[in-house]
C-alpha cells in the first residue's frame, strides 16, 4: 500500500475535529486510526477490526452497543511511538527539525494500517500544532483540512473539560512568547485569559505553517458554517479531497445529529468574561473572520 492523497484534518482542541473525523471516517475509501491503535500501538494489525465500521448497519453509529466497535480516534500514542516523540514535541517544528527516519517509520505504520483496514487512502486527525512540515513529508500529495472555531467558543469549551486545569501545568506549547507572558501576568493568572492565549498562539502558528504548502492543497472550514449546514460542508471537503459523495456515504452521514453549541459561550460566560475575551482576542477574531 502506498501513502497517497491522504486527508489531514487538524485544528485547535475543542474546535470540532472529532465530529468531523467521525463523519469523514464513514467514507468507504478512507482508513483511520482507531481507539484500538491508540491502546495497543504496537499492533497495527488490529486495524482489521475497523472493517466492522464499513458495514451498513454499523457505519455512522456510535451509541449503544456500537460504542464497543473500533472508534475513529486521534490516537495520540501512535505518532508518539513511531516518531519517538517527535510529533508530540512541545514546540513548533521547522523543516530542519524533521527526522527523516521518524517520518519513514510513521509512513510505514500508516501503510500497514491501510493494508489491514483494506482501504486506499488515509484520514489523519490531530489537534494542537499543525505539523504541516512533517505531514507534507509524510505524504506530499495529501490535502489539508483546517477547522477553525471562534476563539471564545473554544475557550468556553476548554474550560469545561477535566483534562485542562487552567494553569501553566496545561500549557503544552513550549516557550510562551513574551507578549503573552506579560498578558497572562497582568491578568493575575486568569484561566480564561490563558485559554484565550492557547487559541491565539495555535491559530497563529497554523497560519504560518500553512504557508509551507501550495494553497490549493488547503481548505479552511468554519466550525460555525459546518454546524449550520454539515452536509454542505462535508460535500465541500470531499470535493477538495477528490472523494466521491456516493449514495452509501450520504446515507451514512445522514445518521449524524449535529448539535449546534457554537453560541453557548454567549450565555455560559458572564458579561465581564466576554469583555475580557474580546479585549484579549479582538485582533485575532477579526483577522480570522469572527465578529466581536
Amino acid at each position: 500500500m502506498n501513502l497517497q492523497n491522504s486527508v489531514f484534518l487538524f485544528g485547535t482542541g475543542r474546535s470540532g475535529t472529532t465530529i468531523l473525523l467521525r463523519m469523514l471516517a464513514c467514507h468507504p475509501d478512507l482508513a483511520w486510526f482507531s481507539n484500538l491503535n491508540e491502546r495497543y500501538v504496537k499492533y497495527p494489525s488490529l486495524s482489521a477490526l475497523s472493517r466492522l465500521r464499513n458495514l451498513e448497519f454499523t457505519s455512522g453509529k456510535f451509541t449503544g452497543a456500537m460504542r464497543y466497535l473500533p472508534m475513529p480516534a486521534e490516537a495520540i500514542e501512535v505518532p508518539r511511538f513511531v516518531t519517538n516523540g517527535l510529533f508530540q514535541r512541545h514546540q513548533p517544528l521547522s523543516k530542519d527539525d524533521i527526522d527523516i527516519d521518524a517520518v519513514a517509520n510513521y509512513r510505514d505504520y500508516i501503510q500497514s494500517v491501510l493494508k489491514w483496514h483494506g482501504k486506499a487512502r488515509f484520514l489523519h486527525k490531530h489537534t494542537g500544532f499543525a505539523r504541516i512540515a512533517l505531514l507534507d513529508q509524510l505524504d506530499p500529495s495529501g490535502k489539508f483540512i483546517q477547522i477553525l472555531r471562534d476563539g471564545r467558543a473554544v475557550v468556553y469549551s476548554l474550560m469545561r473539560v477535566g483534562w485542562w486545569d487552567g494553569t501553566m501545568k496545561s500549557w503544552w506549547w513550549g516557550e510562551m512568547p513574551e507578549a503573552y507572558k506579560d498578558e497572562y501576568e497582568r491578568s493575575g493568572h486568569d484561566s480564561l485569559v490563558l485559554a484565550g492565549i492557547v487559541w491565539k498562539y495555535l491559530v497563529d502558528l497554523s497560519a504560518t505553517e500553512l504557508q509551507l504548502v501550495d494553497p490549493s492543497r488547503i481548505l479552511t472550514v468554519s466550525y460555525s458554517d459546518f454546524v449550520r449546514a454539515p452536509k454542505t460542508k462535508i460535500a465541500e471537503i470531499c470535493n477538495h479531497c477528490n472523494l466521491p459523495v456516493t449514495n452509501k456515504f450520504d446515507m451514512r452521514i445522514n445518521r449524524f445529529k449535529i448539535r449546534n453549541a457554537d453560541e453557548a459561550w454567549r450565555t455560559g460566560l458572564s458579561g465581564e468574561q466576554i469583555d475580557t475575551l474580546n479585549n484579549s482576542l479582538g485582533k485575532h477574531l477579526q483577522k480570522f473572520g469572527f465578529t466581536i
